[in-house]
């Protein structure tokens, strides 16, 4: 009976999310699936709420599959901006080189979200600097 009451469930939430999405409610649509753990899926559809929604999202998957002690958790983790926790995940798995290089990247800036207008200054100091002939003596140090 129980089998028989969790596939209702399923069924209805099914039936739900198909009706959220068909009227462009893609947070709902969004939660209905990761109540069914579709969290991929949800994750596909989450930027078309905002990427504010996407990236929490992210997190509360990340969050999931630590909980199942899984190894797919740290792209979500990075993904997220949840760095330390990203290096504590690697740490308590004795993964002392995956710890040490996210956080080498960190600092490096790599991994962490850059602002909006960030981008847009260093796009605009690229086409300043298309002009600009390349110093070959940093290129060949660099080689």
């Amino acid at each position: 009976m129980t089998y028989s009451y969790l596939n209702k469930k399923g069924d209805k939430l099914s039936k739900a999310a198909e009706i959220y999405l068909k009227l462009g409610e893609f947070e709902h649509y969004c939660e209905c699936l990761t109540l069914m753990n579709q969290w991929e899926k949800a994750l596909a559809f989450a930027p078309r709420v905002s990427m504010s929604y996407w990236k929490q999202l992210s997190a509360r998957y990340a969050s999931y599959l630590q909980d199942e002690t899984t190894e797919e958790a740290f792209p979500y983790l990075i993904l997220s901006n949840q760095i330390n926790k990203t290096i504590d995940y690697f740490l308590e798995r004795g993964q002392l080189e995956d710890s040490f290089l996210v956080c080498a990247m960190n600092v490096r800036g790599r991994l962490t979200e850059k602002d909006p207008e960030e981008i847009e200054f260093s796009r605009d100091k690229a086409e300043e600097n298309k002009s600009e002939k390349p110093d070959t003596k940093r290129v060949q140090r660099i080689l």
